[in-house]
């Protein structure tokens, strides 16, 4: 068995790994469907939702994960989900039954965690549904200021003190 050395001039060690439990991957699989449903996806249209969906595939596989995205993705399709906010969605998908028992007992299994989704979903620390429910704000590119857009906020500002 190896053993480990650690020296002086070694950094200090802040976090150590450890193997996820049961509740982890539940609280993981909520917050990944949330998402999706909170958003209203209808697909992984953008690099958000595909990185989302590649944790959920290294969380519990990707058939599982394929069957738990489409049933998402079919719901936030439906005509009276259009129409409703993050928080409706989320209760109405979970209240949905899924001719699917494989999604059917993901979804119980969920429901049944902790407080419950919507809870679930106001306490996530997923920057996606924390921004979905309002406590925190969207990240803002870091684009570098070029000669045009300087010229554009001269602009901006002199028409802006003159009226």
């Amino acid at each position: 068995m190896a053993k480990l050395i650690i020296k002086k001039t070694d950094p200090p060690v802040t976090e150590i790994y450890r193997a996820k439990t049961p509740a982890d991957i539940t609280a993981d699989v909520r917050d990944s469907l949330n998402y999706f449903t909170g958003r209203g996806l209808t697909g992984l249209n953008d690099d958000e939702s595909r990185a989302e969906y590649g944790k959920l595939v290294n969380t519990i596989g990707r058939e599982q994960a394929q069957r738990l995205a489409t049933s998402v993705f079919l719901h936030n399709q439906r005509p009276e989900t259009l129409k409703m906010s993050p928080e409706q969605r989320i209760q109405h998908y979970y209240s949905t039954n899924s001719n699917n028992p494989d999604v059917q007992n993901t979804l119980n299994k969920v429901k049944s965690f902790g407080q419950g989704v919507l809870p679930g979903f106001q306490g996530s620390s997923l920057l996606g549904n924390m921004i979905l429910a309002g406590r925190e704000q969207a990240p803002v590119a870091n684009v570098p200021e070029t000669d045009r857009s300087k010229k554009v906020k001269i602009l901006i500002n002199s028409l802006a003190k003159k009226s």
